[in-house]
């Protein structure tokens, strides 16, 4: 039985992120329970092009963290809000 981290595994590889970019993104993914995978696995089915979104979106929140960019980190969750409210 494949895993949906293996799913988003093969999903991420094949997308247009580089190897680093892949390579974080399916750490971040490896911390959540396979069942709270299982959305995700479809959303980057139906449209291949949440890889990047996601992907930057989390670059963007280490960056804001790291720097402690509290109105950054605001309007990061903001456009999140947005961005997910409109799925």
């Amino acid at each position: 039985m494949t895993t949906n981290l293996e799913k988003l595994k093969v999903q991420i590889n094949s997308s247009e992120l580089s190897d680093s970019e892949q390579k974080h993104l399916i750490t971040l993914f490896s911390k959540a329970k396979n069942k709270d995978l299982e959305k995700v696995v479809i959303l980057f089915e139906e449209d291949e092009n949440w890889i990047r979104k996601i992907c930057d979106n989390y670059k963007a929140k280490l960056l804001t963290f790291s720097t402690n960019d509290q109105e950054g980190w605001q309007k990061l969750l903001l456009e999140e809000y947005h961005t997910v409210s409109q799925l």
